[in-house]
């Protein structure tokens, strides 16, 4: 006799209610950095309409909601101690630079992605003037 199985709901589960506002915890750096960080190479970058690997609530590293306009970005998550500095990003291309708040942790890692070192918010990629989905940079964390 053969078994037949038959789902009767769906694997896929939705949420009924509001998630509650995520607690704002950012990190403060623990001090000054004792050797400079200095990454060079490609950088990609995020936003809300595509954001691989974000939780569902967009909430970053440190605690707070991703602003596609906000000057901040990604580092590797190797790097996770550095979430609360401020770091130069310099596009490479056109030597245009702003400092920016790192917030959030990536999963670019070089044997999948190559030589990533930060993943931009929409508002860091206008402010450096970088064309398409990615550009060379270089990252100065302070």
């Amino acid at each position: 006799m053969d078994a037949t199985l038959v789902a009767t709901s769906s694997p896929i589960t939705y949420m009924s209610v509001a998630p509650k506002t995520p607690v704002k915890r950012t990190r403060a750096p623990r001090g000054p950095l004792s050797e400079p960080v200095v990454l060079e190479g490609i950088a990609s970058y995020y936003s809300r309409a595509g954001c691989l690997g974000c939780n569902p609530l967009f909430v970053m590293a440190n605690g707070q909601v991703l602003d596609d306009s906000a000057l901040t970005m990604a580092i590797g998550a190797h790097l996770k101690h550095l979430v609360g500095y401020q770091a130069k990003v310099t596009n490479l291309a056109n030597g245009q630079s702003v400092v920016v708040r790192i917030t959030d942790t990536g999963g670019f890692y070089q044997d999948k992605y190559g030589n990533r070192v930060a993943d931009l918010t929409i508002g860091t990629k206008q402010a450096i003037g970088m064309k398409g989905g990615l550009g060379k940079v270089k990252v100065e964390v302070f």
